[in-house]
């Protein structure tokens, strides 16, 4: 029952914080990216808005959108799971990027697209000829630096543009 409907619930995502936090406590990490593939990515994002640490979150072919993903294959709705396409936008200092497959029929285009209109504040990059499995091991290298140097760079930018708007 739990992961047919409550895999992405408040106690799961609980569960996963409270882990990474002890992690965290016995390391001295100032900074947190957390990435996620499919499922681990619509994890990734529910925690990122948990822990304020985190600087970025950047998924890979994610069900962002539980809802558009569980109608699209007829699955049950996943009763009691989070839904970020329906939750209120991560914190402006956290850089978000979600790549996704163009050919992708396990979480198709239009799940993405679908967060992303609710969520203007990530990024959605569309690898064209990559589906569900296909290429991202081979491509993941290039990914996370490109990532990464988004997270950087876009953070940068976030703060700076919320010093200079007196909220940071």
């Amino acid at each position: 029952m739990l992961w047919t409907h409550r895999r992405y619930s408040p106690e799961v995502i609980a569960s996963m914080v409270a882990a990474l936090r002890e992690i965290l406590s016995q390391h001295r990490y100032r900074q947190v990216l957390l990435i996620g593939y499919s499922g681990g990515g619509t994890v990734a994002w529910l925690m990122g808005g948990q822990l304020p640490d985190t600087v970025g979150v950047v998924t890979i072919a994610a069900n962002l959108d539980v809802g558009a993903w569980t109608k699209i294959h007829g699955y049950s709705t996943m009763e009691g799971s989070l839904n970020p396409a329906t939750l209120p936008q991560l914190s402006f200092a956290i850089v978000q990027v979600n790549y996704f497959g163009g050919r992708d029929q396990n979480v198709p285009p239009s799940v993405i697209r679908s967060f992303a209109r609710s969520h203007p504040e990530a990024k959605e990059v569309e690898i064209a000829e990559f589906d569900h499995i296909c290429c991202w091991i081979k491509r993941w290298p290039g990914l996370l630096e490109e990532a990464v140097g988004t997270s950087v760079n876009d953070r940068r930018t976030r703060l700076k543009g919320a010093q200079n708007m007196g909220w940071a």
